[in-house]
């Protein structure tokens, strides 16, 4: 009876320890993507997955690891492999309003599909209402959606702080994500 209740107290421990190692291999990641050592970061975004099996951090890890695939600044453009994070990311976090964002970005500029940009957009309104970016989107003319969702969608962007110019005109930072 010992010997079970001291393998009971030690499995969440490990469980613990588990997750504390992988967010510190995740941290690790993070600084090398500040360091432009990508392969370095990918290396580590691929431990930091097979040392947890918390839904959310594993959620988080692969969301991050999808905005490094898809910049172009790292010369990976690695689309498809971004989008497989993503929706990856959403499995296993429905609520990662990012992961519905980014993904209906490169829906949309990369691979063409409107309706799944404006699905993702859409579904992460549904999340959070108050998504200045996800506004932009539907404001700035976005092909996904009609005149008068557009018209709407810049009024709501300006409501939540998306930054325009005196011009009207998206903030230039905008798109550097």
């Amino acid at each position: 009876m010992k010997n079970i209740i001291l393998i009971l107290l030690f499995i969440p421990l490990s469980l613990f320890s588990q997750n504390e190692i992988a967010l510190s291999i995740f941290d690790s990641a993070l600084n090398k993507v500040k360091k432009d050592d990508i392969n370095g970061a990918l290396s580590d975004f691929d431990l930091a997955l097979k040392k947890t099996n918390n839904d959310s951090i594993i959620s988080e890890i692969l969301y991050e690891r999808a905005q490094l695939k898809r910049r172009g600044q790292y010369n990976i453009k690695d689309y498809y492999g971004a989008l497989e994070d993503y929706t990856k990311a959403i499995e296993f976090n429905p609520n990662n309003v990012k992961a519905y964002v980014f993904r209906g970005i490169l829906n949309l500029r990369n691979f063409k599909k409107p309706e799944l940009h404006r699905s993702d957009i859409l579904k992460r309104i549904e999340i959070d209402p108050f998504c200045g970016t996800c506004w932009t989107e539907i404001g700035f003319g976005r092909s996904s959606f009609s005149k008068e969702e557009q018209k709407n969608g810049l009024k709501n962007a300006l409501k939540f702080g998306v930054d325009l110019d005196f011009d009207g005109n998206l903030d230039p930072n905008y798109y550097l994500y």
